[in-house]
């Protein structure tokens, strides 16, 4: 494919985006950025066998996983630091197959046997359902999973005073299966999902040397997956939640037992106490609460629905819920053959027949992730690549500035009110200043034990991590303080404490490489900064007020026409359909609202990234990417922007990604964003009216 052919396709976007498996990295940077560019275009693609989409964020991933196995597997130091042994011994306990095959799956069933044991892996005469109902059983693993089986309890920066958290209920996102696209396929076309949670019990009922009916186990099992499909219909998808306006309120954990109480439902089985739930779980910290702990219950319906459910349901079906809750959460870290059974579980309906490999588990599982990102920087993370990364922020913020004060359609109060609230943004880039600080790194880990038992050592971390998460609770909101870990590789922008977060993993090729042109990185790490930053300005992100306050801080008649811009932008990206077709034959197409905010902050990301960058070209001379001389700094800028998200997508995923991901899927984001840049359409010539230049684009400020 030459030239001509490739401003061809951007302007009319026959993009043939895929990753192609590379055999031999070649050995120059600039060699790399080509093959990687042009391989984007490539006609025969092909895919990881454990991944069911590949697309830039996949290629940094390896990048960060590589680095860190790195650092993982190099032999301790005298001058390592304890964390920095801890972390390697769990790696290495992660790893020990052999130890954990001996080991088998007695770790689960001594958790099991201190509650009473699960019903329908032992004989009935053998369970007790008195001794340990579901709600005592609940209780008890609040402190081993985090969470209760039916609802989350989490904290959030408090919107009626963000120096203060505040405690949240909220529906689970993590039950054993929580897609409801997948009820269907997994439930009804085939049996994996059943099949192997009767082999799974089949396996704990050996452990104990019973012998189980057949037919009981069967009935149990049915029963348990009817069950979970009856709970997962009561669940708000991320589609219906954007929908409603009815889905917070302000209570006190007294306001929420009534809440849960007027459903009227009075079974026993249906029967929650949650001041007695967080009691127990604050008690591991020492920190109490009572029934006036101010608390934001999300999706209140659900609760009504989740009692009735509860109420409507044996007490034996209850406890073996709640007990493969807990199984589930920790069985994949046990034998080989469990992992067999739950991989085929999860990922049957996407026909992918490999899996990751174990290096790659234990890392994605890694419990001491500071004190892996504290390796990770040390090693890779230069002062000059933060500091050209805080410069390109504050370039960005800059043309972002300007398009703002040069809007028309806002008055210079609201102008003023905005340019203060961006620049009140606090930027946290590459890792957090407390990593320069040994002895703080060794304080953040003390208490924690970490031996050749990966399963102990993974309930010891989660004991850890919940015991320091609830002291936090109690603490004072810091601006400064992380958003994430900095070898995670995405990036963030939250409205309570007005800021973003690049962490160091995006500050790597393929994102961010010092040596190359100034085009290819703003297009990738200026695109990101630009997207994060527009985030305050999104159709949620507007309505905080710099200091992290939801409230009506602009005037009704600029929100009013805010939406007006808005409103294009879900109009545009409404229209655009799946080449995957649905179940009546008919294109699916993409849900503008739910989409509403990404798009937006692609769409003014990308354009602040590329004005921040002819401005830096205008006082430097951008370099040539050698072997790509022929191309302009502007086409390069362009095609990096483009190569980010070109992905090679299986059909089934994407189809989840518009049913439940707030971002469109990557071709779109690369066609909506681009096609509303006059720029783009200059530097390739596109024709007017043609689908890369329309005759209306969307923009919100100019």
């Amino acid at each position: 494919m030459n030239l001509t052919d490739v401003f061809f396709f951007l302007c009319f976007f026959s993009f043939r985006c895929h990753l192609t498996a590379v055999t031999a990295m070649p050995a120059s940077l600039s060699i790399a950025r080509i093959w990687r560019i042009t391989d984007t275009m490539n006609d025969t693609a092909t895919l990881p066998g454990h991944d069911y989409h590949g697309n830039r964020e996949q290629r940094v991933c390896e990048t960060a996983y590589c680095n860190e196995i790195d650092v993982l597997e190099e032999q301790d130091k005298p001058t390592d630091i304890l964390p920095i042994k801890m972390a390697r011994k769990l790696y290495r306990s992660c790893m020990n197959i052999e130890a954990i095959e001996k080991r088998g799956i007695k770790p689960i069933q001594q958790i099991l046997d201190s509650t009473g044991g699960w019903p329908m892996a032992m004989p009935v005469r053998e369970w007790d359902p008195h001794k340990f109902p579901w709600q005592k059983i609940d209780k008890n693993y609040v402190t081993v999973i985090g969470n209760s089986a039916f609802y989350n309890i989490e904290y959030e920066v408090d919107q009626n005073n963000t120096q203060r958290y505040v405690l949240t209920v909220d529906q689970d996102t993590e039950y054993p299966l929580a897609s409801k696209r997948d009820l269907g396929k997994i439930f009804n076309d085939d049996d994996t999902y059943a099949l192997g949670i009767y082999r799974i019990i089949q396996a704990f009922a050996k452990e104990k040397g019973y012998t189980l009916n057949r037919r009981q186990l069967i009935d149990d099992v049915a029963k348990l997956v009817a069950f979970e499909i009856e709970l997962l219909t009561i669940i708000e998808t991320d589609k219906e939640t954007h929908a409603s306006s009815t889905n917070y309120r302000r209570l006190t954990i007294e306001g929420l037992q009534k809440w849960y109480n007027s459903s009227g439902v009075t079974s026993s089985t249906a029967k929650m106490n949650f001041l007695e739930m967080m009691q127990y779980a604050f008690k591991l910290a020492n920190i109490s609460v009572n029934a006036s702990e101010p608390i934001v219950l999300y999706n209140p319906v659900f609760l009504h629905k989740l009692a009735r459910l509860l109420g409507n349901t044996p007490r034996r079906v209850l406890v073996n819920y709640v007990q493969w809750n807990m199984v589930n959460k920790f069985l994949y870290f046990t034998t080989q053959d469990m992992r067999d059974i739950m991989f085929n579980m999860s990922y049957s309906s996407y026909n992918i027949s490999n899996y990751m490999p174990r290096w790659e588990v234990c890392l994605l599982n890694m419990r001491m992730k500071d004190a892996v990102s504290y390796m990770f920087v040390k090693k890779y993370i230069t002062d000059d690549v933060i500091n050209e990364t805080k410069e390109m922020v504050e370039r960005i913020r800059e043309e972002l500035r300007n398009r703002i004060m040069r809007a028309q359609w806002l008055s210079d109060t609201v102008k003023k009110s905005l340019a203060h609230k961006l620049d009140t943004v606090e930027t946290q880039i590459g890792y957090p200043e407390w990593y320069k600080d040994d002895q703080a790194m060794i304080q953040f880990y003390e208490g924690l034990q970490i031996g050749s038992n990966y399963f102990q050592n993974l309930l010891n971390c989660a004991e850890i991590d919940l015991i320091r998460s609830l002291k936090e609770f109690r603490g004072i909101v810091a601006r400064n303080q992380w958003l994430d870990y900095p070898i995670t590789v995405n990036a963030f922008y939250t409205q309570t404490v007005n800021a973003i977060l690049i962490p160091a993993a995006e500050l790597q090729d393929p994102y961010f490489t010092p040596l190359l042109p100034n085009a290819i990185n703003y297009a990738a790490t200026g695109f990101v900064i630009g997207h994060e930053l527009s985030h305050s300005f999104d159709n949620e992100g507007i309505r905080f007020d710099t200091d992290g306050y939801k409230s009506d801080w602009i005037s009704s008649d600029a929100m009013q026409k805010y939406e007006e811009r808005a409103t294009c932008f879900v109009k545009q990206f409404g229209n655009y359909t799946l080449d995957v077709l649905d179940e009546h034959g008919k294109k699916i197409k993409l849900d503008g609202k739910l989409t509403e905010d990404e798009n937006l902050a692609d769409s003014v990301g990308v354009q602040v990234a590329f004005s921040a960058y002819k401005k830096l070209a205008q006082q430097k001379p951008d370099t040539k990417l050698s072997g790509l001389e022929n191309l302009t700094s502007d086409q390069l800028f362009f095609l990096e922007f483009a190569n980010s998200w070109c992905s090679s997508v299986r059909p089934e995923y994407e189809v989840d990604v518009v049913n439940s991901d707030e971002h469109s899927p990557p071709k779109y984001r690369i066609i909506g964003s681009l096609s509303n840049m006059a720029a783009f359409a200059q530097t390739f010539q596109c024709p007017r009216r043609s689908s890369m230049n329309p005759e209306h684009k969307c923009n919100l400020w100019n």
